[in-house]
């Protein structure tokens, strides 16, 4: 799957493939994006990210960098277990922050000033997930159940001392002809004394929460809960019209994210709902046009991607 959204002079490239190798004996799955864009920083922690005021002079700056991080899992005997080592290597680097956002604490805790700030992170880590889903992409039934680790540091040229631990648990049942409730559970947690700022686990994202400004909400450990009802339309197509028809459907999803400074300590809520139109370009692949509610802010936010959220 790959995104490219181009805009204001800036880039968006973002990819996350999905391979299978040797009868799905073998994958390599990962992210991989390439940035150049103006963003918006809004501080650590709830109460900080939900009052922070958006603007040119506040939280804007210019945003360039890259992402490498390959997935490669091997399946154990005959069963839906997978495990395996992947590999994470990134570069952020800020430019032309927003006068105020220049000195903003957790900015120049981190090494920010007027000039910007930048970080290098190479990590290493492990999988173990269990996959039992009939079309990974877009998913009718099954189960996908993942944990994930993740070190950077030093030894392996990052700049910065620090690990990850993830948990993605996906369920999904059919109730009809393309009828479909999904519904997940996730939680990401960062660990250590000195954290870039780009590193702290987001709450909302295109994958989520949609509604929230990707980046608004961080810190040190996220949690999401969410349930979506998906459904294509189902026609005879006797008729151009009924054949168009054919290749449309809907979803509508509601759910919550949780956040705090500890994996156990929630200090915000987050709750999200919105609605999205499908459009079938081959079978079990969508176009994914969603419309999300930011019920904190008060804000709603369109998405355009392929495959689901989830």
């Amino acid at each position: 799957m790959t995104i490219a959204f181009i805009f204001d002079g800036g880039i968006n490239l973002f990819m996350k493939p999905q391979l299978f190798f040797k009868n799905d004996r073998f994958r390599i799955f990962g992210k991989f994006s390439y940035k150049n864009t103006q963003e918006n920083y809004y501080g650590v922690g709830y109460s900080t990210n939900k009052n922070y005021v958006r603007s040119d002079t506040t939280s804007q700056y210019r945003y360039s960098g890259v992402q490498i991080n390959p997935w490669f899992l091997f399946r154990l005997g005959n069963t839906n277990l997978f495990a395996g080592p992947q590999i994470d290597i990134n570069y952020d680097h800020f430019t032309n922050p927003g006068k105020y956002l220049a000195m903003e604490e957790s900015y120049t805790d981190a090494g920010g000033d007027a000039h910007g700030y930048k970080n290098f992170n190479s990590g290493l880590g492990f999988l173990l997930t269990y996959d039992s889903r009939d079309v990974p992409s877009n998913a009718y039934r099954g189960m996908y159940l993942d944990f994930r680790g993740m070190m950077y540091h030093k030894i392996f040229g990052s700049d910065k001392n620090f690990y990850r631990l993830e948990l993605d648990y996906r369920q999904y049942k059919q109730i009809g002809e393309r009828k479909v409730i999904a519904w997940t559970a996730q939680s990401k947690n960062v660990f250590g004394k000195d954290i870039p700022l780009t590193q702290y686990s987001l709450t909302g994202t295109p994958f989520d929460l949609r509604g929230y400004y990707m980046g608004q909400y961080r810190d040190k450990s996220s949690h999401v809960v969410l349930a979506e009802y998906r459904q294509m339309f189902n026609t005879d197509e006797d008729t151009w019209l009924k054949r168009i028809i054919q290749h449309l459907g809907f979803v509508a999803w509601a759910g919550c994210g949780f956040m705090g400074p500890t994996a156990t300590k929630v200090e915000g809520v987050l709750p999200n709902y919105g609605v999205g139109l499908r459009i079938e370009v081959q079978p079990r692949m969508n176009v994914r046009l969603d419309l999300g509610k930011n019920t904190v802010n008060n804000q709603t936010l369109f998405y355009f991607n392929m495959t689901e959220a989830f």
